[in-house]
């Protein structure tokens, strides 16, 4: 909670549930937080296993990070 709370963000309702992420979930999750119900998700930590499967790494070529954390990246690669 402290952790949402420095960054002045609030919540209209909160629910706990020990759900993680997998190919073999993706319709418990999605009966348990359909997207026209909850169409932000905050979670305490990553869904998903670390480290990754090597078996989802094709994924990664979907994943598009934002301007800011590229260039946060850029300067630490300056760094180096």
């Amino acid at each position: 909670e402290s952790f949402w709370n420095e960054l002045n963000v609030s919540f209209v309702d909160t629910t706990t549930y020990q759900l993680h992420y997998d190919e073999y979930s993706v319709n418990q999750w999605q009966k348990l937080f359909p997207a026209d119900r909850y169409p932000v998700l905050a979670l305490k930590g990553a869904p998903a296993s670390y480290p990754m499967l090597a078996e989802h790494r094709q994924l990664q070529k979907y994943m598009t990070w934002s301007e800011q954390i590229m260039d946060e990246v850029r300067q630490h690669q300056k760094k180096l």
